[in-house]
Parts: C-alpha cells; structure tokens; sequence
C-alpha cells in the first residue's frame, strides 16, 4: 500500500547519543559494526545522531559510545573498524567500475551485477560483524512494543466477543460502550438523553473503551493495520509510557467530541487515537526531527482518507442493516487535533532520559 511504502522508518531503532562530526560519526559506526552492532548515522541538527537496531546492544553501544566520545584519536578505533571500512570502499569502487562499463556499452547488465557482487563482497567481508535482521515473531514483537500489540488484541478480542460489533447485548458491548445499551432503550431515554449518564456515575472507563469497539472488517482491518504499522516503530523509538499517554488523551478527546457532536453515545473506532498519534509524529518531524518514523505528506493524507472512507463503508453497511450505532468519525477529527497540541505542547525526548537510562541498565 502507498501509505506504508512512504513510511521511511522500516526498522526498529533505539537513539545511543550524538556526535558532533561527521567523519568520527562514521568511523564509531564502523567501529559498532567491527563488534558486531549494526547500526547507522543520521543528521541531527549540527551533529550525527547513533541509531542502534538491536535493543539487546543497547548498554554495550552506550557504553562504547562513551569510550569514543572521551577520546577518539585512540588507534583502537581506527584499527578495529579499518576492515568494514576497507570492504565498503572496495564494493563502492567496484560499483563505479561496473557502472562506468555499463554506460560504455560493454555489459547491458552490469549494473545489476555490480549492486550484487558489490554487496556480495561488502557482506563477505562484514559478515561477523553485521548482525543479520529476522523477521520477528509475535512473542518477540510483543515484546518490543508490548502497547501497540495489547491495543491490538484487546480490539480483536471485542470485536469478536461482540459478533463483529452487532450484538448490543454481549457482555463487551454492555462494559465497552460510552453508555450501556441498555439504558438507551429504557423510555426515560428520550426524555433525558445523556449519553454520559454512566461516565456521571463513576465509570470512567468509557471515555476510552469505545476505542476499542469495531463494526466492520473494513473499519477494524485498516485501523488496526495503521496502528501497527505507526505504533511499533513510534513505541520502540520513543518509549510504552509516551506512546500510551498520547493514545490516551487522543482517544478521550476524539471521544466526548464525537458524543457532543453527534449526539449519539453508541459509537466506536480507534481512528481518534490513531489519527492523533499520526497527527502528532507528522508535526514531531517539522519541530523535532529524528524522534519517530518519517512519514511523507502524500501518505498522511492517504492514511487519514483510507480511515474515514473505511469507517464510512462500514456505516452505510450498518445503516441498511439496521444497527443503532456509529462509526466514530468525528473522533478523528479530534484526534489529529489533539495529536497535534500535544506535538508542540510536549518536550523532548532529550538526551538526558537517555543517560538516565543507560546509568540504570548498567546497576
């Protein structure tokens, strides 16, 4: 799909720290590389920042880090990279070589050959010291990003409990739902109609748990598909308790918006929260850049669209058929609304955390 082929970030990242030149950049990542830790430099500002994969690396690489930001004139780092860096340069000669051929017509497919012999012998010379990417199963991806995928098997859980959102008297329904069923068939109801009657009472929950209600294929597939694909890279690269916060404070926004506009206290949908968390990692990459995923604008409109066309579907759906409920489209629009005041309103994840982090990993 284009939204995720537009999705820069296809690697789950952890930030390690700063350098303030380029050139010793390179050469620490190199070095990181010669132990076997794959990682990249990235522009930060007038300093490289250190993206590290493997979050099983993450004290080791700090640790080294701060061995080369104390002095990184020792040989040590030289000598040691010296082979990674003596195989890149010999795949990019090659390349330039097979390339140069091409252009003179003495190998139609050299080019071709070139980027895989290239390869070949940077990944022959490096192969002890690259740690080759699989891809993750759920156990390990749970773990990675435990929120995105509880969100994800929560709403897959009440969707189905809820025979895919249809049954207003199933116990998911009745705990879920901004205001019980139940008590919007009782005759008082036209006479009072408060759809937070139950959020008065004491029930709290239901200013988030709509969220989790779905009432189509449409409407859970492409929600839940945006929160994977958005939330586990977001989570990793920041941290579970930022991510849940602004989940949180978007969803209870989209919520009480969607009720006071609407009117209508039996809706649901996750696009609020999503649609915020898109809203807040597309306004993070004009004032905080290298925080979370890259997102082209193209794909953030595409995404926003695919959403409400997917909720809207699933309500003509549901109107032909009859059920009292809403697809929660007026939730994203308060969601990215939200999403954005807290991009600008929310400091920065500053290196600080970071050390903080790595004093705590190493007692």
């Amino acid at each position: 799909m284009l939204p995720v082929a537009c999705i820069h970030e296809s690697q789950f990242m952890r930030h390690i720290g700063t350098i303030p030149d380029l050139e010793k950049a390179q050469l620490f990542v190199d070095y990181l590389a010669a132990n076997k830790i794959d990682a990249i430099n990235d522009s930060q500002g007038s300093e490289w920042a250190i993206w590290v994969r493997d979050e099983d690396s993450l004290v080791q690489s700090r640790e080294l880090l701060q061995n080369f930001l104390a002095d990184p004139t020792q040989p040590e780092f030289e000598e040691k990279a010296a082979p990674i860096r003596a195989a890149r340069k010999q795949a990019q000669e090659l390349l330039i070589r097979k390339a140069d051929e091409a252009v003179r017509g003495k190998s139609a497919g050299s080019v071709q050959g070139a980027t895989e012999t290239g390869a070949g012998s940077a990944t022959d010379a490096t192969a002890d010291s690259v740690a080759t990417q699989q891809p993750l199963t759920m156990a390990q991806m749970t773990k990675r990003a435990p929120l995105t995928m509880t969100i994800i098997y929560i709403c897959m859980f009440v969707f189905f409990t809820t025979q895919f959102g249809s049954n207003m008297r199933s116990i998911s329904m009745e705990s879920f739902a901004f205001c019980n069923p139940h008590r919007v068939n009782e005759a008082a109801w036209q006479d009072s109609a408060d759809g937070m009657t139950d959020i008065r009472r004491g029930e709290f929950w239901r200013l988030v748990t709509p969220s989790f209600l779905h009432f189509g294929l449409a409407h859970i597939g492409l929600n839940l598909f945006f929160l994977f694909q958005l939330g586990r890279i977001f989570e990793v690269r920041n941290n579970t308790a930022r991510m849940a916060l602004i989940l949180l404070l978007c969803a209870i926004a989209g919520n009480i918006g969607q009720y006071l506009c609407d009117g209508w206290p039996l809706f649901g949908g996750l696009s609020g929260a999503v649609s915020g968390l898109l809203a807040f990692i597309s306004v993070r990459m004009v004032t905080k850049p290298n925080e979370g995923p890259k997102i082209a604008p193209l794909a953030v409109l595409m995404i926003l669209l695919s959403i409400g066309l997917a909720g809207s579907v699933d309500q003509l759906a549901n109107d032909t058929i009859g059920n009292d409920i809403k697809i929660a489209n007026w939730a994203q629009l308060f969601g990215v609304v939200t999403g954005a005041i807290l991009a600008v309103a929310m400091p920065k994840k500053v290196e600080v955390e970071a050390e903080a982090a790595f004093t705590d990993a190493k007692a």
